[in-house]
C-alpha cells in the first residue's frame, strides 16, 4: 500500500487547486509558476485526458507536499497560507492507497489516484492542515 497524503476540502473532498475562488485560484498561479519544483500532471507523466474521471491528486510524503502549499517567503506566510485554507475548510487527508489504484508521476512529485477504495475501507484519515507545520502524521499500520 502507498501513503498518499493529499488536502482537501473536508465535505466536498476537492482540492483547493480545483476550487473556484479568487484566493485559490492565485495558489494555483503561485505553484505552477515554480516550473523548477512543480510541474502541470501533464507535464509530469500524468496526462489529464488518460486519467479516470475519478482520480485526485496527492502526494507520496509530507515534506513533497508542502512544495504545493508552501508558497510564501518566510514561515509566517507559509502559516497565513494554511491558516486561510483551513478556514475554507480544507484539511490534510491521509490515504493508504493500492498500487493498482494510483499512478506515480514521472517526477514522482505528484500521484494520481481513485480515493474511494481507501475510504470505504477506512483508509483515510483527516489532520488539521497546521500538521504540516510538524512531523508527518501517520495511518495506523493495517494487517
Amino acid at each position: 500500500m502507498h501513503r498518499v497524503y493529499r488536502v482537501e476540502h473536508r465535505t466536498t473532498r476537492t482540492g483547493p487547486f480545483r476550487t473556484l475562488d479568487d484566493y485559490t485560484q492565485e495558489l494555483g498561479v503561485m505553484a505552477t509558476a515554480r516550473e523548477e519544483v512543480l510541474k502541470a500532471p501533464g507535464d509530469d507523466g500524468l496526462p489529464l485526458g488518460h486519467l479516470p474521471w475519478c482520480y485526485v491528486f496527492g502526494c507520496l510524503d509530507v515534506a513533497t507536499l508542502k512544495k504545493w502549499f508552501f508558497l510564501g517567503d518566510t514561515v509566517a506566510d507559509n502559516e497565513a497560507i494554511l491558516r486561510k485554507l483551513k478556514n475554507k475548510g480544507f484539511v490534510l487527508s491521509e490515504y493508504l492507497v493500492e498500487p493498482d489504484d494510483c499512478r506515480i508521476s514521472t517526477s514522482g512529485i505528484q500521484v494520481a489516484f481513485y480515493p474511494t477504495d481507501a475510504e470505504d475501507a477506512g483508509l483515510v484519515h483527516f489532520h488539521d492542515l497546521e500538521s504540516l507545520l510538524g512531523e508527518s502524521p501517520l495511518v495506523p499500520t493495517v494487517h
